[in-house]
């Protein structure tokens, strides 16, 4: 199998990450215990970057604010020929697939320190937050104040040049600070088919089939609250029953890695009409049990186990099914029944309104993240 020079360079960076605990000495701090020790003051007067999702330009033009002195080589412009001076450094800038917002960072000084970093920030403001973690780790590592992550040797500098093979072996993971979005909109379509159960007993256990969208809002902590417009029916001797159910809800949405289990409560108003072949038809007081003007009104609970796939930095796929118990009944009468008039003016009970129902079907819910903080 060929790969590319570049694709072999992330690679290598990739496999060559950082050490577990990578991210528990930030910049600027103190020399801790082990194995690496912090090297004596001197300076670093050239820096070799590589950037990957963002514009070099504007990269470095925030790092010569706050480091003016520093002078910048990009990889793959020209040949790059090491300076003579005791130490130069080597910087590599790239999103973090599968976080909102994320973005790596790693610093190898030439003397084989290196250190790791994971950042958060959008990406208007990610130059010059990367900007800001490359400079300080620059200039700490110039210092000796801060504590190398691992130790590494220098990667090609030549974009043409792939790196050396075998690839070292990945050292484990470290611990990162995922961005956990503050708001998150969901937009929501399902398909269901309900059944009812207990009285009236004589019009059959289907109560219809239909679906449902809704537009719901999630918290950071998980709590969600929302709005569903659904519509069932089922059709008798062509006499068809439709009920456009409007709710309230609010609950929980729980996640585990790819898994997301949401608990919602609702309560709810339901108009109904039936139909003759397409046209509306009035109903017989004489054929119901119960007042035909009155919506109905009732509430509920559902689970809705389901896969969560991340489709982008602020998009993911909810994809799971939907159990679904509500009750519901008409202010005067209770639960109803519907009958249709057959020609020789015999009675048929065909609909229930109202009475303990139990909804089964598929939901497939967008979550778009708003705004991002890490978390």
């Amino acid at each position: 199998m060929l790969f590319s020079g570049r694709a072999l360079f992330l690679a290598w960076v990739s496999l060559s990450g950082p050490d577990p605990d990578a991210s528990a000495t930030p910049p600027g701090t103190g020399p801790g215990e082990g194995s690496l020790a912090p090297r004596p003051a001197t300076s670093i007067s050239t820096l070799v970057v590589r950037l990957e999702g963002m514009p070099f330009a504007a990269f470095a033009s925030a790092l010569r604010l706050r480091v003016p002195e520093l002078r910048l080589h990009e990889v793959g412009r020209g040949d790059f020929e090491p300076p003579d001076d005791a130490l130069y450094a080597y910087a590599l800038v790239h999103p973090d697939s599968g976080e909102v917002d994320a973005w790596s960072v790693t610093v190898i000084v030439s003397d084989g320190r290196a250190f790791f970093r994971t950042l958060h920030a959008p990406e208007r403001d990610a130059n010059r937050v990367a900007a800001t973690t490359v400079a300080n780790l620059v200039r700490a590592a110039e210092a000796g104040t801060i504590e190398p992550d691992a130790s590494r040797s220098m990667p090609p500098l030549d974009a043409s040049v792939p790196p050396p093979t075998p690839l070292p072996a990945r050292p484990p993971a470290p611990h990162r600070v995922t961005a956990v979005p503050s708001v998150e909109i969901g937009v929501a379509g399902s398909g269901q088919v309900a059944l009812g159960f207990g009285p009236p007993s004589d019009v059959g256990n289907l109560s219809g089939g239909g679906g449902s969208i809704e537009l719901d809002l999630r918290l950071r902590s998980g709590a969600a609250f929302g709005l569903e417009l659904r519509g069932l029916g089922r059709v008798r001797l062509h006499h068809r029953l439709s009920r456009i159910r409007v709710a309230l809800q609010g609950g929980y949405v729980w996640r585990r890695g790819s898994f997301e289990l949401m608990a919602i409560g609702f309560a709810f108003a339901e108009p109904w009409l039936v139909s003759l072949r397409g046209k509306l038809v009035d109903v017989d007081p004489a054929s119901a049990d119960a007042d035909p003007s009155q919506v109905l009104l009732g509430g509920g609970a559902r689970i809705g186990p389901g896969y969560l796939l991340s489709v982008g930095r602020r998009l993911r796929l909810h994809l799971g099914a939907r159990v679904e118990a509500s009750g519901a009944g008409l202010p005067r009468g209770g639960v109803g029944r519907l009958s249709i008039t057959r020609d020789d003016g015999t009675r048929l009970p065909a609909f229930r309104l109202g009475g303990f129902e139990l909804a089964l079907g598929v939901d497939l819910v967008f979550w778009i993240a708003a705004r991002s903080l890490n978390g």
